[in-house]
């Protein structure tokens, strides 16, 4: 197989048998490492989430050898054991994550091993894509079509919210979109608000699941609302958002980042994404330009915050969300082209600082700490930058050490 530990796996993993000496079973992270170097990294979660979307387990397992000769003998046979079984032999407390990169494979897990997450569902939830638009026809005729024409989806509703169109290409437009059974047109003239233009969409769409959607987004591949909506079926998962990608393919949004101040940075802005990577991972917040939630938990945390009109509302919504107890994640097999501020003027333009201020005095009121308190759930990602801010380019920052196990 040519598989290879990190070269301190063993000292980590005698730290983690010291310091739980309760624990029956260790499992650690892994990756792959092939002539191109290190790709597709599988951070796993603590074993109660684990078993809930993964049939095995596999890669470096540690557990003691009198605990179930059976378990041992299936394990040294295919190198994976059933969660079915590991469950039927220990209490979920005598199972322990270590969460760091340990093993390196020579080549990907195939079959039924990877985490389920992108998986659909055998009964696909209804979906309302609500998208606020004002003029610009090039661009609202540009995302209708890609979801009327290039988006697989089965029960798909869409409400376009139109904040006071005057351009008259842009009316005929929407006044097209409204004569399809599945498009709603709804007039909501006034100040730009992001957060109310979404809420009155909301108000006026039906699907179980609400996907709230700039305007200034592009299709790249026909199932990217499929793996959106998928990691929603789990109870844990409250918000899903995309990878968003410049036109030059690098990344715009794979996450968002946050620290006191209150300061938000995009994760991996700049880098290239790769393609192997597939596992959904968790942010403190994603973009609201594309960012999937379930109508039950939308309502439950009341929506979007109107006091913030133009920024920081969608990230609120995130904070709201994981106050409720829910994970916010990335889902990286839902990619779309973003072009960035094409419907408003950027956070950092001159004339958006008292708006910005006041948002982020608003945040920063609201959260406290909180914004500082999220860490990557693996130790290994290490963070760069003015702050601290971590890259999707992990290899180059693997810094093995243990943090405790989860």
């Amino acid at each position: 197989m040519d598989d290879r530990l990190e070269p301190d796996a063993c000292a980590l993993i005698g730290k983690a048998l010291t310091s739980a000496s309760d624990a029956e079973l260790i499992y650690a992270d892994e990756d792959v490492r092939d002539r191109t170097g290190y790709r597709n990294p599988w951070t796993k979660e603590k074993w109660i989430r684990y078993k809930t979307h993964s049939s095995f387990l596999t890669g470096l397992i540690l557990f003691r050898r009198d605990l179930s000769e059976r378990l041992f003998q299936d394990f040294l046979a295919t190198g994976r054991i059933t969660v079915e079984m590991v469950s039927s032999s220990l209490r979920t407390e005598q199972i322990r994550h270590l969460p760091a990169i340990l093993l390196h494979r020579a080549r990907q897990v195939s079959g039924d091993v990877r985490p389920a997450l992108l998986r659909l569902p055998p009964h696909q939830p209804s979906v309302s894509i609500i998208i606020p638009t004002k003029d610009k026809p090039g661009l609202i005729r540009r995302v209708l079509e890609a979801i009327y024409y290039r988006t697989n989806y089965p029960h798909v509703e869409i409400v376009v919210v139109d904040n006071g169109t005057t351009d008259e290409d842009a009316k005929s437009v929407l006044l097209n979109a409204g004569q399809r059974a599945n498009v709603t047109v709804v007039n909501a003239p006034g100040p730009f608000n992001w957060s109310h233009l979404n809420n009155v969409g909301v108000a006026h769409s039906k699907g179980d699941v609400v996907v709230l959607l700039n305007n200034d987004v592009d299709v790249i591949n026909a199932l990217w609302l499929d793996y959106l909506i998928a990691p929603l079926m789990q109870q844990d998962i409250g918000i899903t958002g995309a990878v968003l990608l410049f036109a030059d393919g690098t990344v715009q949004h794979a996450g968002v980042d946050l620290e006191v101040g209150p300061k938000a940075t995009h994760v991996g802005i700049g880098e290239t994404f790769s393609e192997n990577v597939d596992v959904e991972y968790d942010v403190p917040a994603v973009t609201g330009a594309c960012l999937a939630i379930r109508r039950t938990l939308f309502n439950q945390i009341g929506g979007l915050e109107e006091a913030l009109p133009v920024t920081w509302n969608d990230i609120d919504l995130c904070l709201r969300a994981r106050r409720a107890g829910k994970r916010v994640v990335i889902v990286p097999s839902a990619r779309l082209r973003h072009d960035e501020s094409s419907t408003r003027l950027p956070d950092t333009d001159v004339s958006q600082r008292r708006t910005v201020k006041k948002a982020q005095q608003f945040i920063q009121q609201r959260y406290g700490q909180e914004l500082g308190a999220w860490k990557p759930r693996n130790s290994q990602v290490k963070g760069f930058g003015p702050y601290e801010r971590w890259s999707l380019d992990y290899a180059r920052y693997l810094v093995p050490k243990f943090d405790g196990l989860d």
